[in-house]
């Protein structure tokens, strides 16, 4: 048995460094798929506002859904590690949470 689906969270998005998610073979992937991605992520390869170019790659997976969050609280350190919005600091559960839900329901 395959995969059912994937979830794709803070992926590396910008085209300049090399493996970045949208540079991949996404019409490959043919199994629901989840992005999940905080808004005021201020990584410097994973820019939010490139985040929507995964999904136009996604042109044979059934079920494509992007959720951009906006929560948590007090971010530190790095921002392109996990106590800065990169790792959904302060909403943890929450994005736990949308990830479950999407896995029981992939819609």
């Amino acid at each position: 048995m395959g995969i059912a689906g994937v979830v794709l969270s803070s992926s590396v998005v910008s085209y300049s460094k090399p493996g970045a998610v949208p540079r991949q073979d996404l019409a490959a992937i043919d199994v629901p798929v989840l992005v999940l991605h905080h808004a005021k992520d201020a990584c410097r390869v994973c820019a939010p506002h490139e985040v929507p170019s995964i999904l136009r790659g996604l042109v044979n997976a059934p079920v494509k859904k992007l959720v951009m969050v906006d929560g948590g609280a007090n971010p530190t350190g790095d921002a392109c590690e996990a106590l800065h919005w990169h790792g959904f600091i302060g909403m943890e559960e929450e994005a736990v949470g949308i990830i479950a839900n999407w896995i029981r329901n992939p819609a």
